[in-house]
């Protein structure tokens, strides 16, 4: 578990990169690079994000980023039918031409100022977005499980576009790639909330801490969350992550299940299990949750289901811990069907949360 730590930024001049305990982000003379302002406007083309469902899936990242507690936000525009970069104007659009995507699935590609005159002169100027349409990179703005190949064991399916966006957004505001936690600065289509039919991208504790250090705490945040994807492993510059598992009271990991097309695990009826999840205090102060952790006949998970343990758990702002606890499963489970194993933050809505869609998530399993 981690809390909010102190940021140790590299004083060097000109141009470096500075490294916290938790996010990453630019420098000039030891400075963070970063909007003078805390209000952007990104405008997306009208070709590539037409009306309707492709440009809803964007306004949804947008909307999904300015859920993080600081005081920095995006707002999204139109913008004309073409992009140049240095024109002064923050774009977001699909490109076919390998000069600029280079292969890459997308990326920010953010101009910035840093220079020595009498002092130092710093900041982003213009931060423009682009998405690879090209094969193979083929992308889904909706939000469901079944539409994804990360909620797929054969593989099939497409990657999701609000989250990828989010990712870039964070660039845009000024972070750089994480590659020690889970982190939406990692690898982002392994960074997802689900619960039911619906998965979605979402900035997180960590990145939403690294918004907050550089543009300011919004002091009335509360967002405490869980989720089903933890932390395993480094791939380059990115974090990477796995789907959380359920364990043998000795910590080993129980054979894994395919259940309705997800990775799940086999257990027994009456069995006592370590079940793992993803907890994160994406707000700007202490949260103390109750919790709940519950057995259901189906993926969404609710106060509805049966309980098979309680507890609470204190984060610190910009804190996430993954982490395991024992519980018994029922003796009435029955042999050959699925079940989702699952946890809910505060299921009696005692503590104040500014968004609570995120407080529920799950496992599945298969008895035998």
């Amino acid at each position: 578990m981690r809390g909010q730590l102190a940021i140790l930024a590299a004083s060097v001049a000109l141009f470096s990169s500075a490294d916290a305990f938790a996010y990453s982000y630019s420098t000039c003379g030891g400075n963070p690079i970063k909007w003078s302002g805390n209000n952007v406007t990104m405008r997306a083309s009208p070709n590539s994000f037409p009306t309707g469902y492709w440009r809803n899936a964007l306004q949804r990242a947008v909307d999904i980023h300015y859920r993080n507690p600081s005081k920095f936000f995006f707002t999204l525009g139109t913008d004309d039918t073409t992009w140049s970069s240095g024109n002064g104007v923050n774009e977001i659009f699909g490109t076919t031409d390998a000069s600029v995507h280079g292969g890459a699935p997308a990326a920010a590609l953010t101009r910035r100022t840093c220079y020595w005159l009498f002092g130092w002169h710093y900041g982003i100027n213009e931060s423009d977005i682009y998405f690879n349409y090209s094969s193979p990179w083929r992308w889904t703005g909706d939000e469901l499980k079944t539409s994804l190949w990360t909620y797929n064991m054969n593989g099939a399916g497409l990657r999701q576009l609000q989250a990828t966006a989010i990712h870039e957004l964070g660039h845009s505001s000024g972070l750089l790639h994480e590659s020690r936690w889970y982190n939406m600065m990692g690898t982002d289509f392994q960074h997802l909330w689900a619960n039911g039919s619906t998965a979605y991208g979402y900035l997180g504790a960590d990145a939403g801490q690294g918004t907050a250090f550089l543009y300011g705490w919004w002091s009335s945040a509360r967002d405490f969350s869980v989720a089903h994807w933890a932390y395993s492993g480094v791939s380059g510059e990115y974090s990477t992550h796995r789907r959380t598992r359920v364990y043998s009271t000795a910590g080993a990991e129980l054979p894994v299940a395919n259940v309705a097309n997800e990775r799940g695990h086999f257990v027994r009826p009456g069995q006592r299990v370590q079940v793992e999840f993803t907890y994160e205090n994406q707000g700007s102060v202490t949260h103390t949750a109750p919790m709940r952790w519950v057995i259901s006949t189906n993926d969404v998970i609710s106060t509805a289901d049966t309980t098979i343990g309680t507890g609470s758990i204190t984060l610190t702002p910009g804190a996430h811990w993954t982490a395991r606890t024992t519980v018994t499963l029922p003796n009435w489970l029955t042999p050959g069907k699925n079940y989702w194993i699952g946890v809910i933050a505060d299921p009696l809505n005692a503590t104040a949360d500014n968004y609570r869609q995120n407080n529920a998530t799950y496992i599945p399993v298969r008895a035998f």
